[in-house]
């Protein structure tokens, strides 16, 4: 009976020892992908007929027009100054401010990315939309209310031995329900463009008597300002009565200066040439560089 009982003592403890002593089974470790795509893959492999670019879109790559926020969007393709969609020319794609058709002789370039809040981009032509929606249309929502604060901004590019410079500022207030804000840019970008045209004229047995070269260089400089009021009042309710307005002054100079140098026999009437239009300060007459010519004169037979 002693023996039993010594027994009965000593199983559960050693049990106890066995259990404690067990490691537990490893576990398989857990496998996580993250896939993303960028906003501009997703825009351009979207098939829905409806295309909003929100605020932060705009500003993200620091455009200083229009053009070059709409460049980026799928089926958009900017011609000069003319928007074009889906293949087809400019007369066929609307232009909207507001929701309002865009007055005669409208720039997309003419109103600032920061004066814009979204750009609704519309893929399909629509009952509500006149015969001048066929390819698209694009309604550029501006700006209507402003934070208290101020937001200023300035921007400088360098192109072909020419400044761009651009400033633009946004600020505004409240005074109970009535709430006020002041968009404004001032730009100005210059484009100038070279060219370099080569005259030979030969001779009846085919040997040259006139070999010319001619340098052009031709600028463009457009300055302007963009002025965006507004003003929103909170009526009693709920609802909101707003008056908003663009302002736009722009001035534009141009011009072309041509040098040529006779490489062979004589000049002709008029080797160097100026023409402006406005007031325009005279280009500097200097050749294209990195274009050589070599001529052989004419030999008497």
């Amino acid at each position: 009976m002693p023996r039993f009982l010594t027994l009965s003592l000593l199983f559960p403890c050693s049990l106890a020892l066995a259990q404690q002593g067990a490691e537990p089974p490893p576990t398989a470790p857990y496998r996580v992908e993250v896939q993303g795509a960028s906003t501009q893959d997703q825009r351009r492999e979207a098939t829905v007929a409806r295309l909003v670019v929100g605020r932060a879109d705009i500003a993200r790559y620091g455009d200083n027009s229009l053009a070059q926020v709409l460049k980026r969007q799928p089926g958009i393709a900017i011609v000069g100054s003319e928007v074009r969609m889906r293949g087809l020319g400019a007369g066929y794609t609307q232009i909207l401010i507001d929701g309002q058709p865009a007055p005669q002789g409208f720039s997309i370039d003419s109103i600032a990315p920061e004066l814009v809040e979204r750009i609704e981009v519309s893929r399909s032509a629509s009952a509500d939309q006149s015969t001048q929606a066929v390819a698209g249309s694009i309604n550029i929502v501006l700006r209507k209310r402003a934070g208290p604060g101020r937001e200023d901004k300035a921007t400088l590019g360098y192109r072909r031995s020419e400044w761009n410079p651009g400033v633009s500022t946004r600020f505004g207030g409240r005074d109970g329900s009535l709430s006020w804000s002041v968009g404004a840019t001032l730009e100005q970008n210059t484009e100038v463009d070279l060219y370099a045209t080569d005259e030979a004229i030969d001779g009846p047995d085919g040997r040259p008597l006139v070999l010319r070269r001619i340098d052009e260089r031709a600028a463009g400089r457009i300055q302007r300002l963009n002025v965006a009021p507004t003003l929103n009042w909170d009526l009693a309710d709920g609802d909101t009565l707003a008056w908003q307005t663009l302002l736009e002054a722009t001035r534009i100079r141009s011009g072309m200066a041509s040098r040529e140098a006779a490489l062979l026999g004589d000049p002709s009437a008029y080797p160097d040439s100026v023409a402006a239009i406005g007031p325009h300060r005279q280009p500097a007459q200097q050749p294209r560089p990195g274009h050589a010519a070599s001529a052989r004169p004419a030999s008497s037979p």
